[in-house]
């Protein structure tokens, strides 16, 4: 028996994957109680209890090993938004003692399993100074530890009895595919010739066809991106039906927002104009369709389509306190966001890497 758990202890594990490159994980489970009173009585009539909420957060360095989002929609048919989200995926938490930690062959002390877990929300984060990480957040109805006494259930307890598992990650493990965790310097940027990220062609610097291109001095980039970030939360319902206890299907309330920030260090203000007129031609627009397509050396591309509006800009900072300008443009597209990686273990998952262009569009 172990005497605490830790970082070196702990094992996710999604659709039987081991997730490379975890830095936390947590749970909450709500029971949902409804109260019945009854006339005469001022006692309660009965505590109805319905089925539980499982949440499960799980984040992870981009490393070059297949993404959380990937290993959960391995059965996806397409790399879409909507192609990724419409397949449950099984959730695992294994625990092992202090001294053997997560060794190859040595099996777990507890292991928490997750069945028909749903993905809720989904970011990736590419920060200036920070590790490149992912965040993934499942929803379902289903939790099992395999050592909670409590279980009497025939089934549950043989399902218990199969979650004794042995460790497959060891001392010895490091990153995969590139070789490193996303650092700054693995933000692809180029032009039309190369492998290039895309950005909003209103942030100062950016070329009129999204180009981020190595004309400032000593060779730097004309934008200075200090952060990019993309997320999304899924909206899921719980379907029910008459004769039965739990929800048939949590699908996805489409539309779905997808939103991108991208942080700069403003060498000239924020260069966006506003007036109630619009200051696009006689439109009475003041914005205008972007493009945002995201490509990091660790083998992963975000598509997040050609339809990226701006929906705020702040610009701040260099006051005398110290410090120096910011300005940080907020974009918001509706239903795509397409995630492609050279390690995706869906069967199809490398035909999408390698024929992204088809996908990003």
């Amino acid at each position: 028996m172990g005497y605490r758990i830790f970082y070196a202890v702990q094992e996710v594990r999604v659709n039987d994957l081991p997730i490379h490159g975890v830095q936390s994980v947590s749970s909450t489970t709500n029971f949902q109680l409804d109260k019945v009173f009854e006339f005469g009585n001022i006692n309660i009539y009965e505590t109805i209890e319905n089925i539980p909420n499982v949440e499960l957060n799980v984040t992870k360095v981009i490393d070059g090993y297949p993404c959380i989002y990937m290993a959960a929609s391995n059965a996806a048919v397409a790399p879409t938004l909507v192609g990724r989200t419409t397949t449950s995926a099984n959730v695992k938490l294994l625990v092992f003692d202090d001294a053997n930690q997560s060794t190859s062959g040595v099996a777990s002390l507890n292991a928490m399993e997750c069945q028909s877990m749903f993905i809720s929300s989904l970011q990736y984060n590419f920060p200036v100074n920070e590790n490149g990480t992912e965040a993934v957040t499942f929803v379902g109805n289903d939790k099992l530890w395999a050592i909670d006494s409590r279980v009497t259930n025939t089934n549950l307890n043989a399902r218990k009895a199969a979650l004794s598992l042995s460790g497959a990650i060891g001392g010895a493990d490091s990153p995969s595919g590139y070789g490193h965790v996303f650092r700054r310097q693995h933000f692809l940027f180029g032009n039309s010739a190369t492998m290039s990220s895309i950005l909003p062609k209103d942030i100062p610097g950016i070329t009129s066809d999204g180009y981020n291109l190595a004309t400032g001095p000593n060779g730097s980039y004309a934008a200075h991106i200090s952060n990019v970030s993309v997320k999304t939360d899924l909206s899921r319902e719980e379907l029910y039906e008459e004769g039965r206890r739990t929800p048939y299907y949590r699908p996805v309330n489409f539309p779905v927002e997808v939103t991108t920030e991208i942080e700069t260090i403003a060498v000239s203000g924020d260069n966006i104009s506003a007036t109630e007129s619009g200051i696009i031609g006689t439109t009475e627009s003041n914005l205008q369709d972007c493009t945002i397509k995201i490509l990091v050396s660790q083998g992963l591309g975000l598509w997040l389509g050609t339809k990226n509006k701006l929906q705020s800009v702040s610009y701040g900072g260099g006051d005398t306190g110290g410090g120096y300008s910011k300005a940080t443009y907020n974009y918001m597209t509706y239903n795509t966001l397409t995630v492609v990686q050279s390690g995706d273990p869906n069967p199809s998952g490398s035909a999408w890497w390698t024929g992204r262009a088809t996908y990003f569009v």
